[in-house]
């Protein structure tokens, strides 16, 4: 089941679009690139420029074209993003030989690193009408084009923390542990804290907790203190919500018993297919579920003819909302769930 679950996450998360009418795109002559246009990458510059960009590895999907070693990208040059870009890696050479000395040249998942790279791509897969016309079956993909980073050098680094003054005057999603200090509640990071009100205005239970907040990140008169204009901060574990009011962002599927993924978490909605705003047009996009968070524990599916039970959050009193083009998940929000792909 939970394989099932994860190949229907990564599917959503790093699927191609291939289904625009050739009507609808611009034509651009193969020869005219480089000479009369610049084909942008995803990191945003020209194809060929080298940067140095920095995220956390990942494994690329076990089919396809874009197996190893992904990057999360959490920096480009000076600017941080939170916007979801996974790009494949390519050693430069094979060897990898001109990383930092003092660094295991080999990444590994899970680790941060900062690399010297330029983004090119080609086409993969093979377009559809050769595939019926050559009627020869085999594995593979719609035509596309597949783009990599190639690596020239790296550095591996602590773990990324996102950091308010990187966003002044922009919206981002900033995480950290909810604290008090003389009348005033925080959430506060390893060298930084937003102020979020007057500690009356929270209960006991609220504090010590991880806390999120989304919005405008503005300064104040203390270069280590921060506002975010017009945002409530929310709790991030389900522990911590349990009996309260939730508001949570995810991944829904039209499959199996506990088909909304929120933060690497798969939660039991019961009859989702009940809902008046349900479509199968939802299955892989993002949602927002509110409602009371409760556990619940039903018969396992994992172990027929046993007599055991297994228990997930659910939500009650569900209302789903699905997610506007730019309201979507950002990276801190599924990080959790691209780690947890392995053994696939």
């Amino acid at each position: 089941m939970r394989l099932l679950r994860t190949i229907l996450l990564i599917t959503s998360l790093f699927s191609f679009s291939n289904t625009s009418a050739q009507k609808d795109k611009d034509q651009v002559k193969l020869m005219d690139m480089g000479q009369s246009y610049d084909l942008i990458g995803e990191l945003g510059h020209p194809l060929g420029t080298t940067l140095t960009v920095e995220g956390v590895i990942i494994d690329g999907p076990f089919k396809g074209y874009e197996g190893g070693p992904n990057l999360l990208v959490q920096k480009i040059n000076d600017t941080v993003i939170q916007k979801i870009i996974r790009i494949p890696l390519k050693p430069y050479w094979p060897n990898w030989e001109k990383f930092s000395e003092e660094n295991e040249p080999n990444i590994k998942k899970g680790e941060t690193w900062s690399l010297r790279v330029y983004e090119t791509g080609s086409f993969e897969g093979v377009p559809w009408p050769a595939y019926r016309e050559a009627n020869i079956s085999y594995s593979t993909s719609g035509y596309y084009f597949r783009n990599e980073l190639i690596v020239l050098s790296g550095i591996k680094l602590q773990a990324f923390e996102y950091n308010p003054k990187d966003f002044i005057g922009k919206k981002a999603l900033i995480s950290g542990i909810s604290e008090k200090q003389k009348g005033k509640a925080y959430i506060a990071g390893s060298n930084w804290r937003i102020e979020i009100g007057s500690s009356g205005s929270y209960d006991k239970g609220f504090f010590g907790k991880e806390v999120e907040i989304f919005g405008t990140i503005s300064t104040t008169d203390d270069p280590q203190i921060y506002r975010v204009e017009n945002a409530e901060p929310r709790l991030i574990r389900l522990e911590d919500q349990l009996g309260k009011k939730v508001s949570l962002r995810g991944v829904i599927y039209d499959g199996g018993p506990n088909p909304f993924s929120y933060r690497g978490h798969w939660l039991y909605i019961e009859k989702l297919r009940e809902l008046s705003n349900w479509s199968w047009t939802l299955h892989g996009k993002y949602v927002k579920m509110e409602g009371i968070l409760e556990k619940i524990t039903i018969p396992s599916e994992n172990h027929p003819g046993e007599e055991t039970s297994e228990t997930y959050f659910t939500i009650k009193e569900l209302k789903m909302t699905p997610l506007a083009s730019d309201e979507g998940l950002l990276l801190p929000e599924v990080i959790d769930q691209l780690l947890d792909y392995v053994h696939i």
